[in-house]
């Protein structure tokens, strides 16, 4: 069997689109019903606007990293949501899950998903996919699957791999969002932090300790990675402002 590094090197943007048109045959029901009001999924919405990313226009399509320090269905819903709204607006979009402790909705989607996107790297044939469709929308969910420890959450880790992957699937998708959780004990943030447009993080009201925060701030942007958002998630207070002034100083 060959590694996933191998057979991505030998897979093409017409592959890919191969693999669409294989999900395009078989889509899944689109029964999501929104959960966050309209005006912040418009406040969301705003991070994936060309004003945002000026640089995408000259190298594909917006590439945006949504991570999270804890394992919540709310964090990774908030990134769903903003992926879904996208493609409601004719917008072709990824949805990449590399979420360690998925519950619920995205359990059932990673049970749906026949294939993981490390999967299909390693074995790419003609009549297999690693992206689900959603009926009626423009929206592709890939789960990214387990290899080696499982640690990792199965992204390939191998710096080339990545890029390749990266530049090949910009050039078929308007939108990439990808969604990370338990971020620090995964090493996960490395493998992003400085090959999307956008790291934006989700922090957890009255979970996330300032020490983790600064930790996650300094594994994006130790790596030359770009923070430009943060989320409160689950807030019931105003927003205070050390966490401006840690974020944005």
């Amino acid at each position: 069997m060959s590694s996933a590094t191998d057979s991505a090197a030998m897979i093409n943007q017409a592959d890919f689109e191969n693999a669409l048109n294989v999900a395009r045959s078989r889509p899944l029901s689109d029964n999501f019903t929104p959960q966050l009001p309209s005006e912040k999924i418009s406040s969301l919405m705003a991070a994936t606007s060309p004003e945002i990313n000026p640089e995408a226009s000259e190298q594909g399509s917006s590439i945006i990293h949504y991570t999270s320090a804890y394992s919540s269905e709310s964090a990774e819903m908030i990134a769903f949501e903003v992926a879904h709204n996208a493609a409601l607006e004719n917008k072709q979009v990824l949805f990449i899950d590399c979420s360690q402790k998925p519950t619920s909705f995205f359990k059932n989607l990673k049970n749906q998903n026949s294939i993981s996107f490390y999967k299909y790297l390693s074995q790419p044939t003609a009549d297999t996919t690693p992206f689900t469709l959603f009926d009626g929308t423009s929206l592709f969910y890939a789960k990214a699957g387990f290899h080696g420890d499982g640690k990792n959450g199965g992204f390939p880790l191998d710096a080339k791999l990545t890029d390749s992957l990266f530049t090949k699937l910009r050039h078929v998708f308007d939108l990439i969002i990808i969604y990370s959780d338990n971020a620090l004990d995964r090493g996960i943030l490395p493998i992003f932090a400085s090959k999307v447009q956008n790291n934006i993080i989700i922090v957890e009201a009255e979970r996330t300790r300032v020490p983790v925060l600064q930790l996650m701030k300094d594994g994006i942007e130790s790596r030359g990675g770009k923070i430009s958002g943060v989320v409160l998630n689950n807030r019931r207070f105003y927003t205070p402002r050390w966490l401006y002034a840690l974020l944005f100083r």
